[in-house]
């Protein structure tokens, strides 16, 4: 699976180029709301079929009934992140242990530092 396609299929309109997949850990939180100048768009997207989910504003004192936590990534899934930080936005992806992603499809120079 390229890892673009799976950013392009989260986000259609996401234009930019910076975009890392993260080795890291899932996020166990996925607050969406803006907090100390940056928000966080979260979105699920299924490999078999490309479906996407994504996940609701979840502010925790204004909607505290929305699900926020994570504490596994089920096979077959990424996680897609989209961040916006002041006039700057960027892509992470998290893509479950068992399915291989090509990041050389994304030259070195449009891939921020895998973590």
């Amino acid at each position: 699976m390229d890892i673009r396609k799976i950013v392009k299929t989260a986000f259609p309109d996401y234009k930019g180029r910076k975009i890392k997949l993260a080795a890291s850990p899932v996020p166990q939180k996925l607050d969406s709301y803006w907090s100390d100048g940056y928000r966080n768009y979260w979105a699920f997207v299924r490999l078999s079929d490309l479906a996407v989910l994504p996940v609701h504003s979840n502010h925790p004192g204004y909607e505290p009934n929305q699900p926020r936590t994570l504490r596994e990534l089920p096979d077959g899934f990424a996680l897609v992140c989209r961040t916006y930080s002041g006039v700057n936005q960027y892509v992470r992806v998290w893509v479950s242990e068992a399915q291989p992603v090509r990041q050389s499809a994304l030259p070195s120079s449009q891939v921020i530092a895998t973590v």
